[in-house]
């Protein structure tokens, strides 16, 4: 999913892409690089003590737009994380377990609350999950799970066929800049987010886990 904008200062927020192996211990990698833009080489990793049927979709990449004067984000629709399994006796639902986001260039999240004292820094969440303070020489933080992410306390189970935001327009991307003038920008990757995603048991427990991402163990993930 690419939201194209012209003459607006961009930024891309590389995120991560979908397609799990009903079997345990696949890695497979996809590249997206396009004339040379930068975006993120995915691998994915699924690891679980019995073959479960794990599909899930997320886009591989989002382009935000920061507009001259606005403090607002031009954000795309259709964000979302989705079961791609069939609805069966072998399909189970899934969740998402654990986020974390990396700044990859000039651009920095602030909390809420905190004066934005720069046109490269910004207020961010995800359907309703706060996104917290990050700058590039952070590297990797734990983002933690609220909004649409959770239910009660637990991942947010997200049936067969269906998505996490249950909405055709998907999860709600929003973005707070300052509002000053800004000039013409290419797009460039400033933010990686990285999702765990695991097949769940009835009672909301995670079955196995499902890394998706570029770095492994710098999302926390460790195999055996």
């Amino acid at each position: 999913m690419n939201m194209k904008k012209k003459r607006l200062t961009s930024l891309a927020m590389a995120a991560v892409l979908s397609a799990a192996s009903v079997t345990p211990a696949v890695a497979n990698t996809v590249t997206n690089n396009p004339s040379g833009d930068e975006h993120t080489t995915i691998g994915i990793m699924e690891m679980g003590k019995s073959p479960v049927n794990v599909e899930f979709e997320v886009p591989l990449y989002v382009t935000m737009a920061a507009k001259s004067g606005d403090t607002e984000m031009t954000m795309p629709e259709g964000y979302d994380i989705s079961n791609a399994a069939v609805p069966g006796a072998d399909s189970y639902d899934i969740g998402v377990t654990s986020m974390k986001i990396q700044a990859l260039d000039d651009w920095e999240i602030v909390s809420t609350g905190t004066p934005l004292t720069s046109l490269t820094q910004m207020i961010f969440s995800i359907g309703d999950c706060e996104m917290p303070a990050v700058a590039k020489a952070d590297g990797v933080k734990n983002v933690p799970l609220s909004g649409a992410f959770v239910d009660g306390g637990k991942p947010k189970a997200i049936a067969p066929g269906a998505s996490l935001s249950g909405d055709p327009k998907g999860l709600k991307l929003l973005g707070t800049i300052k509002g000053d003038p800004r000039t013409d920008k290419k797009a460039a990757a400033q933010f990686k987010i990285t999702y765990t995603v695991a097949a769940l048991s009835g009672t909301g427990e995670a079955l196995g886990s499902v890394y998706v991402g570029d770095d492994k163990t710098a999302a926390g993930f460790n195999t055996p």
